[in-house]
């Protein structure tokens, strides 16, 4: 399979595992394993490919993962439950002994987290934090090295608070912290994290997305309409030129797609901060899912900073970059 014709079947195979989150059926369940082996098997053969399942993936997550993914391919291949219903079924009966599990505090880099095992919708992304000692290591450290007591951060994406909390201490009770999150269920994470962690006196979050107006948006941009929601968009510059904040020293942008339109929301703050630093992911393939150009986003970063890839932390087309404002 070429490149091209790769790329076009891992975009049709996302947006149909987005898909099945989006009824209710979520990553490592049973259910979630078999509508993921049904989608290969119906691309396949629109593709008119073979495809070979590897499974060590899977083994990494644990052995009943593995186990489960076995089982959920033979019966895929046998055709026993090539049935959307019968996924469905198995995905009610996940829900079910939902009240069973435990809600629980994990501890990361010094900070606590929030971990709801009755919480389907986000058991895989929290369970992704409990594999790991520290979260993307790599620009975590630059974080540390680059933002000091009394800083102005913008965390734009914060998800379940990760850096929105980094920032919290290392800005110290001196500093402020506006963090942007439009999804309900990562934005009441972030809330809870924040309180949990008492941050609460240097934390502004907003349930809010970062754009290039103020305008009604539907996020994640890239995402099937069914697995996406509706958001206030703002443009951030402006939107804290209003609140009477104008100097930032410290941004993060991840928004999985519309970092173009995002970065020019932010141009005010490039232009009246010559001394901004920012992190910010590039992953062309999700730009270019959620409509935006990739070249629109170079063209902002290289007139405003200099900047270098993030080693470690991001592989295969997709990168973090440590940005410094031009002088």
């Amino acid at each position: 399979m070429n490149n091209e014709l790769l790329e076009k079947f891992n975009n049709e195979l996302n947006k149909g595992m987005k898909g099945l989150m989006a009824e209710g059926i979520y990553p490592n369940t049973f259910a979630f394993i078999l509508g993921k082996y049904q989608l290969v098997k119906k691309l396949a053969k629109e593709f008119d490919i073979n495809v070979k399942f590897d499974y060590r993936g899977d083994k990494e997550k644990g052995w009943v993962i593995y186990v489960k993914s076995i089982i959920g391919n033979r019966l895929m291949k046998w055709g026993i439950l090539d049935k959307n219903w019968l996924i469905k079924i198995f995905g009610f009966i996940n829900k079910v002994p939902g009240f069973l599990k435990p809600e629980w505090i994990y501890e990361m880099d010094g900070h606590k987290f929030l971990m709801d095992e009755r919480d389907i919708r986000m058991r895989d992304i929290l369970k992704d934090y409990t594999l790991l000692k520290i979260w993307e290591p790599e620009t975590t450290k630059i974080v540390k090295e680059n933002v000091k007591p009394g800083d102005v951060c913008i965390d734009i994406g914060g998800s379940v608070g990760y850096f929105t909390l980094l920032f919290a201490r290392q800005v110290g009770s001196t500093g402020k912290v506006f963090t942007f999150e439009p999804t309900e269920m990562n934005y009441n994470y972030q809330c809870e994290n924040i309180r949990l962690n008492g941050y609460e006196d240097r934390c502004m979050n907003f349930k809010m997305a970062a754009w290039d107006k103020f305008e009604v948006v539907r996020v994640p941009v890239c995402a099937p309409r069914e697995a996406s929601c509706w958001a206030n968009g703002v443009p951030v510059g402006e939107f804290l030129k209003r609140m009477g904040q104008e100097r930032v020293d410290f941004i993060k942008l991840d928004v999985d797609g519309c970092e173009p339109a995002v970065l020019r929301g932010l141009i005010p703050i490039f232009e009246a901060n010559p001394q901004v630093k920012m992190v910010v992911e590039y992953y062309p393939r999700y730009i270019l899912d959620g409509g935006f150009s990739p070249e629109d986003f170079m063209e902002t970063l290289n007139k405003y900073f200099t900047y270098e890839v993030i080693p470690g932390d991001y592989t295969d087309g997709c990168w973090n970059y440590f940005c410094k404002r031009k002088l």
